[in-house]
């Protein structure tokens, strides 16, 4: 008889919940918001939020946690540690993720050589944003260019320490120093939150961000009547050749490096005119010991959920925009030679797409696929 019931409470007892693969805790390092939904959101934050829902409604047994951080290279960082990262994803740009393996710009003396790509989610815009000048004070001149920037008492934002807005501005302003070589503007390193609120109440001159478009933050600044009045500053071509050739020379094995030419519209933001900048590719990370299974799951996501990250981003979306092709970014962009595909993922988009990247040369390091 106990040996009966034992059976039958065994029949009776319900299945623990399904945990993803070995991760019963999952983080996920994103933007400044988190796992807020208010003012201090971001595209990484959107996307990351994608990812733990299907996680936890999938895998009900795994918590997943939406990490707020200063920014990209701060989540390259925190996966060096094998031990600590096997259940942590980040979201970052691709361009940070190669620094951090070539011991350059946020990185120098201090290789990161252990992360892996997931996969690319979009792009990242450099958006400057700056003030109309205050009427009632004559001496203070609008800012129409980048070079304005270079005048007596100008303070731009450039975005918290650890951040890949800090390492666009560090590039941005060595190549304004070439042109105009006494540039000194006062550098301030805020959230965008309070970079924006520094521009509207004239502390600051402008803001630097580097993120998708919309960023919820400047989006609602940019309609906004309190303050003062914001613009988008377009950046010509001149300096995306000028960024291009300071990557190409830190990195002659990348030629051309991941910087292209892009157009904002008012359906990227409302009340603002076409508005010419440099775009960069932002990616999902892992260390190169992450859970495969973690891995694959994610990899998953990226090629047959990828709407779920478009509608995260543009919400209802009525030009039907999409994001670019997963394959063809895999197998065209030449930084996964250098930050090389985890085996799991690479091992799903070779089986799911045929999709490898094509590469000059071995990792360095002698990971990856």
């Amino acid at each position: 008889m106990g040996m009966l019931a034992a059976v039958l409470g065994a029949r009776t007892r319900p299945a623990a919940p399904r945990v993803l693969g070995r991760c019963p805790v999952i983080d996920i390092f994103a933007g400044q918001g988190g796992a807020a939904h208010d003012s201090t959101t971001t595209p990484y934050d959107e996307y990351a939020d994608v990812i733990s829902r299907n996680i936890t409604q999938r895998f009900p047994g795994s918590v997943v946690n939406v990490v707020a951080t200063q920014g990209s290279a701060f989540n390259v960082g925190v996966l060096a540690d094998p031990k600590a990262a096997t259940c942590w994803l980040s979201i970052s740009g691709l361009s940070t993720a190669v620094d951090a393996h070539e011991a350059v710009y946020q990185f120098e003396g201090r290789p990161v050589t252990t992360v892996r790509t997931i996969g690319p989610l979009w792009l990242d815009f450099i958006q400057v944003v700056v003030r109309a000048p205050n009427p009632g004070s004559p001496d203070d001149r609008p800012v129409t260019t980048l070079g304005d920037l270079c005048q007596q008492n100008r303070t731009l934002e450039t975005g918290l320490v650890e951040s890949g807005t800090e390492r666009t501005g560090t590039i941005l302003l060595r190549q304004l120093r070439a042109q105009i070589p006494d540039c000194n503007p006062t550098m301030a390193h805020s959230t965008l939150a309070d970079a924006v609120d520094a521009v509207r109440s004239r502390r600051a001159d402008a803001l630097l961000w580097s993120g998708g478009a919309p960023t919820p933050t400047i989006a609602d600044a940019l309609k906004d009547p309190e303050g003062a009045t914001l613009t988008l500053l377009p950046l010509g071509t001149d300096y995306l050749v000028r960024m291009q050739s300071e990557w190409d020379a830190k990195y002659p094995f990348l030629h051309g490096g991941d910087y292209r030419k892009w157009t904002l519209r008012r359906d990227d933001y409302t009340r603002i005119d076409a508005t010419d900048t440099i775009a960069s590719s932002n990616v999902v990370l892992a260390n190169a010991k992450a859970d495969g299974d973690l891995v694959t799951f994610v990899a998953g996501l990226l090629v047959d959920d990828r709407s779920e990250f478009e509608a995260a981003l543009w919400k209802n979306d009525p030009h039907n925009r999409h994001f670019l092709d997963l394959k063809t970014g895999i197998q065209d962009n030449k930084l996964y030679c250098a930050v090389q595909l985890h085996p799991s993922a690479a091992a799903y988009y070779w089986d799911h797409l045929h999709a490898m990247p094509t590469c000059p040369r071995p990792g360095r390091d002698g990971g990856g696929q």
